[in-house]
């Protein structure tokens, strides 16, 4: 089974084309082997785009109503015959997409949410650790304390960080994990086969304890894996003119991390939401307000966000009693 996550940013060089439905968007796209054409795009309020095949230009198109009434804060995709999204809020339930329409998700437990990345879909509910298996959510472990970043490969092979460590599970139980560094600075996991600490300016490979220092805190990351030695990460970082900074880093093997910095956006100070990078190493960015772009071969492009339902019918208002 694969997971899949979404990622945004913002940017403004030139006029960006005008949403279908107002609000920032979250993209879901695999953490493994992910492409950009598998990546679907929801709405604020729930809504589903998908990316459109046939057009030559990037393209996502909503061709399904309903919407959902809730903060998102992340989304995913979980794998089988049929994959299917999900989306968390600030606390359980989860929400998922199947058969055009949004379900609750319970999963026998309350707390805040923090949803994870990796090979395999996870949650955090409080302190209570889940991973994706067999159409449901297992629960595998407790936390030893408020949780962070989530990353799993199987129900046996999972990450944590808490306010205070990055732990593995360890049969039943969480156990520290040594980074070879002293200083300790919590943040969210990122990667498919590959997990990386999002720590401060520096992204953190945890299982081979190598750290690659981006110069600036870094607001924004997402990583995926291309085959399997090799990964991508992209990150958004604040620069000091008050605009955001794209890198783009590629993870070969056992080589040196190489760390290339794409053609700054013109606009002026971005709000980012989010980002989100594929195996051929094309970057997709979402504002909080306005429409994603894409960077591909050397340069950014709008990103046409449309819908193809048909408007809906005017007629009278509902009837008051008095």
């Amino acid at each position: 089974m694969r997971s899949v996550l979404a990622a945004l940013v913002t940017i403004a060089s030139v006029a960006s084309p005008a949403l279908a439905d107002d609000g920032p968007l979250l993209p879901a796209g695999s953490y493994v082997d992910g492409d950009l054409a598998d990546v679907s795009l929801i709405g604020a309020g729930g809504q589903v785009y998908e990316r459109d095949a046939q057009s030559a230009t990037p393209r996502w198109v909503r061709r399904s109503p309903g919407g959902f009434s809730a903060d998102i804060t992340a989304a995913t995709r979980v794998g089988g015959k049929a994959p299917q999204l999900v989306i968390a809020g600030k606390a359980a339930p989860l929400f998922r997409w199947q058969n055009a329409a949004w379900t609750a998700m319970p999963v026998g437990q309350k707390g805040k949410t923090v949803l994870g990345t990796g090979p395999v879909a996870c949650v955090a509910i409080g302190r209570q650790i889940f991973v994706w298996k067999n159409e449901k959510m297992l629960r595998v472990g407790t936390a030893p304390g408020p949780v962070v970043g989530v990353w799993a490969a199987s129900e046996k092979d999972v990450r944590i960080v808490t306010d205070k460590a990055v732990l593995r599970l360890r049969g039943k139980v969480f156990a520290p994990m040594s980074l070879g560094n002293p200083t300790f600075a919590n943040g969210p996991l990122i990667g498919g086969t590959r997990p990386l600490l999002v720590a401060g300016s520096k992204l953190v490979d945890i299982d081979r304890g190598r750290s690659t220092d981006l110069g600036a805190p870094i607001l924004r990351a997402a990583s995926v894996s291309s085959g399997k030695t090799n990964a991508y990460a992209a990150v958004v970082l604040q620069s000091s003119d008050n605009k955001i900074q794209v890198k783009l880093l590629t993870y070969a093997g056992t080589a040196p991390v190489t760390v290339a910095e794409l053609p700054s956006p013109t606009s002026a100070a971005a709000t980012t939401n989010a980002v989100l990078v594929d195996h051929h190493g094309r970057v997709l960015l979402t504002p909080s307000v306005g429409s994603p772009w894409l960077f591909q071969d050397g340069a950014w492009q709008p990103v046409v966000v449309e819908s193809e339902l048909s408007q809906a019918k005017s007629g009278p208002g509902p009837a008051f009693t008095q």
